[in-house]
């Protein structure tokens, strides 16, 4: 249905009588209920029980939430005036993300499937019986509190504290991005470790626990959390959360839904107390602890008219963002040959939306593989992601198989899945091969067995 209406528009020009958004947004909650039920009621903490909600929630944020209100001239606010307003931009737009989320979910359902049988324990090649863990854990450490260090002298922690003092988040965010890759990488090495000492329950998770590890992961989430750097507490705290989930002890569904209800509230908490506002229950309206979502739609819908308009961007900017994923060297290279990622949608939608240059708006991931190329990319890469994450959860819950690179892009993903809807769908593809690199080197250089002629 979704298809014919979209090539109508696209083919023929004609704007079909599109149903009303109630009608999508009801179709869109009983399809991710559906799949949640049928597929995920057993083993709920994985990536769409996290993704689909806030993807939902960006679909439909300007009928539900900004529809009655009004902004004013300058900053975000700024954005909402500067958003498209005709009719059949809006519809293409939502047709676009209506399809992104059907076809996403046939991908899960096709990932859904056993290619070996359940097992209780975990099967780990013998190649990583061979890495020093103890060292790798205690090299790791040093490392986080160099970094600690480092941005304490530079300043950076006066700018993770600064709440409402006109930053921008790449500013208030500055030099977080390195603790986070030593956090994950960390957590990947630890419960690698514990995987292959079978650790069965959470006493003996407790008894065996790098305990350096434990404290330098408690310790950085506690300090993000309390800064307002929410995004970045979440791919620190949750790869913990999901590897013990993982490799140890499955959690009660009960536990991990009272869980993430906590966690909703301290985000919400967070990020009234990021704005340097007093907190209050007036300020808990529906826009205030929804906003980081406000701009998913609207970015979507700009990105589409913009498109359309002057045609797809066609991965131009891929090899540049790509480099990111070469550690050190990659912004050499990428400074050398002069290029530029100022084409990229992030860059688009703020110069499009934004009436000062640090709004932080975004993008929308639907947004953003339309303006690469158009709906055959949309379909083809919500497809085949729904298919591998899908693929993944079973694999690493079920089957208990392990793999560096599919472990590293689940645990990522998982704990980026909040976010991800606000991302590029290149940005993940950077970070995750940067920190794979980066693992690989480790254990080249921590592996006992290792030969040095």
């Amino acid at each position: 249905m979704y298809l014919i209406e979209y090539v109508a528009q696209e083919v023929q020009n004609w704007s079909m009588p599109h149903l009303f958004e109630q009608f999508d947004l009801l179709l869109a909650v009983i399809f991710s209920f559906w799949y949640m039920i049928k597929y995920r009621k057993d083993n709920i903490l994985c990536f769409e029980l996290m993704f689909l909600p806030v993807f939902l929630l960006g679909i439909f944020y300007s009928d539900i939430v900004l529809a009655a209100m009004n902004y004013s001239a300058e900053g975000i606010g700024g954005a909402f005036n500067n958003a498209i307003k005709q009719t059949n931009v809006l519809t293409k737009s939502r047709v676009i993300q209506m399809l992104a989320l059907c076809v996403f979910l046939l991908g899960c359902v096709k990932g859904n499937v056993f290619k070996s049988n359940e097992n209780i324990k975990w099967k780990i090649e013998g190649k990583y019986e061979t890495i020093n863990y103890k060292a790798v854990i205690h090299f790791l450490a040093v490392l986080l509190l160099l970094e600690i260090i480092l941005n304490y002298l530079n300043g950076n922690f006066s700018t993770w504290f600064s709440y409402g003092q006109g930053l921008s988040d790449s500013e208030r965010s500055k030099g977080l991005g390195r603790i986070d890759f030593l956090c994950l990488i960390s957590t990947i090495v630890e419960f690698v470790r514990l995987g292959l000492g079978q650790v069965l329950s959470f006493k003996d998770f407790l008894h065996k626990v790098n305990k350096i590890y434990l404290f330098e992961i408690l310790l950085v989430s506690s300090m993000l959390l309390l800064s307002g750097n929410r995004n970045e507490m979440l791919l620190v705290f949750l790869p913990f959360i999901i590897s013990y989930h993982v490799f140890v002890r499955h959690i009660p569904n009960k536990n991990i839904l009272l869980g993430l209800a906590v966690g909703v509230m301290f985000m919400i908490y967070s990020g009234l107390t990021r704005q340097g506002n007093a907190v209050s229950y007036a300020d808990l309206d529906v826009y205030t602890m929804s906003r980081d979502y406000s701009l998913v739609g609207i970015n979507c819908d700009y990105l589409v008219k913009y498109t359309d308009a002057k045609g797809p961007h066609l991965f131009a900017s891929l090899p540049a963002s790509l480099l990111g994923a070469i550690p050190y060297i990659g912004p050499l290279i990428f400074n050398t040959l002069n290029l530029d990622l100022a084409m990229q949608s992030t860059y688009i939608t703020t110069e499009g939306l934004a009436t000062w240059q640090g709004t932080g708006l975004g993008t929308s991931i639907v947004g953003d593989l339309y303006y690469n190329a158009k709906l055959p990319f949309v379909i083809l890469f919500m497809a085949v992601f729904g298919y591998f994450i899908s693929r993944m959860h079973v694999r690493f819950q079920f089957e208990r198989r392990f793999s560096l690179l599919y472990y590293l892009t689940y645990l990522y993903m998982t704990s980026n899945a909040v976010y991800f809807v606000r991302q590029q769908w290149d940005f993940p593809v950077s970070r995750i091969l940067y920190d794979y690199i980066i693992l690989i080197i480790i254990f080249f250089f921590f592996n006992k067995h290792k030969s040095y002629s």
